[in-house]
């Protein structure tokens, strides 16, 4: 049974190389409850729309970023999931708890290094780019550092002014 509708976004990246791993996290997410997928992809193969209607696939050109879809999601929480993870619905449960009790923090599968740096006033998390939950205007910086270091954990600062305007 699917659970109620969660009001967060999903945005998917990639190639569709392994068409059976993106299937299980398609199913996964929307037995969480998300019901707004994009899936931006690379691949000169069509995307099975039929089989998944609630989701919106956009064929990019090889050379694309799919930064620009950020715009297209519904929701101001997004999921960002890279090739490699089927979450499960706990995992994606656990993160929009997370998140709703902390909506100005990145929140990934390995966010447990909360610091305070008293020079400047900024909170780091150490995150895993492969699962963040992040809120839109957030979404396209997640993104962009996912390309730049797609295989390894990265740290995000946000200052207090980020906090206060956001």
């Amino acid at each position: 049974p699917l659970h109620s509708r969660m009001p967060v976004s999903a945005f998917l990246s990639g190639g569709m190389d392994d068409m059976p791993r993106l299937e299980l996290q398609l199913v996964a997410l929307h037995a969480a409850g998300m019901d707004d997928i994009v899936v931006a992809y690379h691949s000169p193969s069509p995307f099975p729309t039929a089989d998944f209607p609630w989701v919106r696939a956009v064929q990019l050109a090889p050379t694309a970023t799919p930064l620009p879809l950020v715009q297209l999601l519904h929701h101001d929480t997004v999921l960002l999931l890279g090739p490699d993870l089927v979450p499960t619905e706990s995992l994606v449960h656990a993160l929009h708890h997370q998140f709703t009790e902390q909506r100005h923090c990145i929140h990934g599968l390995f966010g447990y290094d909360m610091t305070l740096a008293p020079a400047t006033g900024t909170v780091a998390d150490l995150v895993d780019p492969c699962c963040l939950m992040v809120r839109r205007p957030y979404a396209a910086l997640a993104l962009t550092l996912q390309h730049l270091a797609p295989d390894c954990p990265w740290h995000m600062t946000l200052s207090k002014a980020d906090r206060k305007s956001t």
